[in-house]
């Protein structure tokens, strides 16, 4: 999901995730421990709604086949039952859908950055410290996460349901799960959560300055680019996160 939408996964999707949280990344997963605004950080947060769904599956590792033939985006199916099946072709595949999101973003990332360099400068601010940065909320989400190679769901739902699309999001359609193989973490049809978020954080390199940062460091960008000044950078996740 990082390497192709710049977001991070917030697993569990319902799990509470707010602009301006402070905490860790442990495996991977975000621990909220306080606020900035706790910390003496003041925060201003910016709001934006859109209609547009997001839509994301793995490459080369996911087929989905709805009605026996139908395609996702629409076709005949008979009885007034929908039948969709997602199958998994790789290990760690993924079926992400969403419809309408709202976006909260911080706005004054400069005067955060100098407040929180100024902190770590007077050891009043852990290095493993990471900042949320922006949240990116959902009305219906269904994520469908894959394994083991091989692996398979099926839903059933409603195929009278007016909609345009089949879309797996789509709360209209009544989506169920039927069965599966494999092993497989599902979310069908959730509401009002908060699936992907950014955070940001304190990196000290070997050489050059302590700079706020993308929380994540890329070994290759670290080495290409030590004596940066301070600032702000996407960077890539880092693998050893997750070990």
């Amino acid at each position: 999901m990082f390497d192709n939408t710049g977001y991070r996964a917030n697993w569990f999707p319902d799990a509470k995730i707010t602009v301006g949280s402070l905490g860790k990344l442990e495996d991977g997963i975000f621990t909220p421990y306080a606020t900035l605004e706790s910390q003496g950080i003041p925060v201003r947060v910016t709001e934006s709604a859109s209609n547009l769904s997001f839509d994301y599956s793995s490459k080369n590792g996911v087929s989905i086949d709805v009605g026996g033939g139908a395609d996702i985006n629409g076709g005949p199916v008979t009885d007034g039952k929908l039948t969709i099946s997602i199958k998994f072709g790789s290990d760690d595949a993924v079926v992400f859908q969403t419809t309408g999101f709202t976006s909260k973003r911080i706005d004054n990332l400069l005067e955060i950055e100098e407040a929180i360099l100024d902190k770590y400068r007077k050891k009043t601010w852990k290095e493993e410290w990471v900042v949320v940065t922006e949240v990116l909320h959902t009305d219906a989400a269904t994520i469908i996460l894959s394994h083991s190679k091989n692996s398979s769901v099926e839903l059933s739902g409603n195929a009278n349901a007016q909609v345009a699309s089949y879309q797996l999001a789509n709360t209209q359609l009544g989506l169920k799960f039927v069965k599966e193989t494999g092993k497989i973490t599902k979310l069908i049809g959730s509401t009002n959560i908060a699936p992907l978020y950014k955070v940001m954080g304190i990196k000290d390199p070997f050489i050059g300055k302590t700079k706020f940062t993308v929380r994540g460091l890329d070994k290759m960008l670290a080495d290409a680019e030590p004596t940066s000044a301070p600032g702000l950078r996407e960077l890539a996740l880092d693998p050893r996160e997750l070990e």
